[in-house]
């Protein structure tokens, strides 16, 4: 993005349209650090398109996503699954390593130069930024950390039958 930025986010739908805008914008790498994948923001047409593009964009293109918690993905009809499955060597799913649970914060970070960041996940305050890369590296190199210690959760890849 060439549009330098900090902006606010205080709502489900703000939030919503920040990681779309994000998405929509990524040319390699998308990195989430999320506790369930809200539906309300993982599982909207807006977001299953735009994570579709860019997982086809470029055969360089990886998206990965870390939840602390993947029954809610799994039990429910969530759209975010199925393109999971369906792409499943361009958009990688994890669940969190146990010495990370505790983590407090939800983002969204892209090519390493602009995040979604909400301090405490369990509210909607938070801003987009685009104006500090080097915030986004930081919070990509503890990103690397915990993807290098979680696993994939068996109930999230799809039963080939």
């Amino acid at each position: 993005m060439s549009e330098v930025f900090t902006r606010p986010v205080s709502t489900p739908v703000e939030y919503s349209k920040a990681v779309v805008e994000l998405v929509n914008h990524a040319q390699r790498t998308i990195d989430v650090l999320s506790p369930e994948l809200t539906p309300v923001v993982f599982s909207t047409a807006e977001l299953i398109d735009a994570a579709r593009a860019f997982a086809i964009r470029s055969q360089h293109t990886l998206m990965r996503v870390l939840i602390r918690n993947t029954t809610p993905l799994t039990r429910n009809d969530h759209r975010f699954l199925d393109i999971a499955q369906r792409l499943s060597s361009k958009v990688k799913v994890r669940k969190l390593a146990p010495d990370f649970q505790c983590r407090d914060d939800a983002f969204v970070i892209a090519d390493e130069e602009q995040f979604v960041l909400r301090r405490q996940a369990v509210t909607w305050n938070g801003f987009h930024d685009s104006s500090r890369p080097e915030i986004a590296r930081k919070l990509t190199v503890e990103f690397e950390e915990m993807w290098e210690h979680s696993t994939t959760d068996p109930g999230v890849r799809r039963l080939h039958i």
